[in-house]
């Protein structure tokens, strides 16, 4: 024993005795040895609680698997405390409290498809009850105590986790799961309670941002992060098993990518290039409502491009103004895309003889293009909207002048009038009309 213990010595002085970069090498790597371990072992139990949630056991009954699950949850917590206390390891500690709040949602939607197999208040069934339940009492016995041990397990890890906003967080973790209890699965319900939540979500997190140093710090985004399970949960289980038609999934897609993009640079700067990620799932759904909307109403071909296209450009240029980034982008694809789209239209449309909505739709919003286009200094959205404006009133003045139509000799008095009166105003105004000219010349000089 004496020799084993005098080579201990040894090693032990030999380590201490190694150059000091050698040393702090050495322990890197067992610091990346260790965190490497952290993840698989977080990863497994991860895998593990989520069989709670989505495997349909035969041999076991919903309360008892429910058991298990919260056995499961009361034992990471446990790890945690002894970590943290006794072993004084914060960062193991740490993984395992992260493991509860990652549980949480796994705790709620359980319960609440449990409470669902009961009372179906919108008459929709999945094609498989995960969570079946007959007994009522017991049912409701079982998510009131879950409900109250995942509660406490919540405040008391934030509180470890998150000190400066543990109440503020256990408090909107604990209302957006509980959206996952409420036993309505109608598609478009799911779509609302999801914009509710967002909406809760975002105006919450917006105080947590307001910490800046502590938002950034790990374990805060960490928490921040999973506030998104319940939602994503909502979406999922939608999405995989009640069948939501077209126009909910557009809706549905409108709203989630509209917050988010709204959302990012108020409370996640670092996740700004994701920003375009959010205005392409939010066009998309505008895409997606548009269509079903257009089928349904039975929308006249000559409009039947402008209505599937313009909302979705429309939206664009909406976006531009949340843009922290790349504002002017937005606007330009919305204004050059919206009149691309009514020129391609009133060019497949064309008819001199008799002027469609196709021309009129053309002249109007040609028109709205050049004046946004000059209002914000973009020379292509400017020539763009020049074209389809010129196309739509080509249509129409050919038309006009068509004499064997009598009928229209209302309009052409109309367009007299009006040439009579728009060459008084620029008489009347000659010095103010010279200015403007100058001033839309050297604007468009610098674009």
């Amino acid at each position: 024993m004496s020799e084993l213990a005098h080579d201990g010595r040894a090693a032990l002085d030999a380590i201490s005795a190694s150059p000091a970069p050698q040393l702090s090498m050495q322990r890197e790597r067992v610091s990346r040895t260790g965190a490497v371990l952290r993840f698989a072992g977080s990863a497994l139990l991860v895998t593990s609680a989520s069989t709670f949630l989505l495997q349909h056991w035969q041999q076991a009954g919903s309360v008892l698997r429910y058991a298990c699950l919260l056995a499961h949850t009361l034992l990471l917590a446990t790890c945690g405390y002894v970590c943290g206390l006794h072993v004084r390891e914060s960062r193991a500690a740490r993984s395992f409290f992260a493991l509860v709040l990652v549980s949480v949602p796994v705790h709620f939607a359980a319960l609440g498809g449990m409470l669902h197999s009961l009372v179906a208040l919108d008459g929709t069934r999945g094609p498989i009850e995960l969570w079946p339940q007959s007994d009522p009492l017991l049912a409701s016995a079982t998510a009131l105590l879950g409900i109250a041990v995942v509660a406490v397990l919540t405040r008391l890890v934030a509180q470890l986790l998150v000190r400066p906003i543990a109440s503020r967080y256990a408090t909107t973790t604990l209302v957006l799961n509980a959206g996952l209890l409420l036993p309505l699965r109608q598609p478009l319900f799911a779509v609302a309670m999801t914009t509710v939540m967002l909406c809760w979500l975002f105006q919450r997190d917006r105080r947590i941002a307001a910490e800046a140093h502590f938002a950034r710090a790990e374990p805060a985004v960490l928490a921040r992060t999973l506030l998104l399970a319940p939602i994503a949960i909502v979406m999922l289980r939608t999405a995989l098993w009640y069948q939501p038609s077209q126009a909910v999934l557009g809706v549905f897609c409108i709203a989630v990518g509209v917050m988010v993009f709204a959302w990012i640079p108020l409370a996640w700067p670092k996740l700004l290039p994701l920003q375009p990620l959010a205005a392409g799932t939010a066009v998309v759904g505008c895409l997606w409502l548009s269509a079903a909307l257009t089928q349904t109403w039975q929308v006249p071909d000559a409009l039947a491009l402008p209505a599937l296209a313009l909302p979705a450009l429309l939206l664009i240029g909406t976006l531009s103004w949340f843009a922290r980034h790349a504002r002017m982008a937005y606007l330009r694809t919305s204004l050059v895309g919206s009149a691309f789209v009514i020129a391609l239209n009133a060019l497949a449309f064309l008819d001199f003889a008799h002027p469609n909505a196709a021309a009129w739709l053309a002249l109007t919003f040609g028109i709205a293009v050049v004046g946004m286009a000059v209002y914000v200094g973009q020379r292509t959205a400017f020539s763009a909207g020049l074209l389809a404006a010129g196309l739509g009133l080509a249509q129409i003045s050919a038309q006009l002048v068509n004499f064997g139509a009598f009928q229209h000799w209302t309009l052409l008095s109309a367009l007299g009038m009006a040439l009579i009166l728009c060459a008084a105003w620029i008489e009347r105004y000659a010095d103010s009309v010279v200015r403007w000219t100058r001033l839309l010349r050297a604007r468009l000089a610098h674009w």
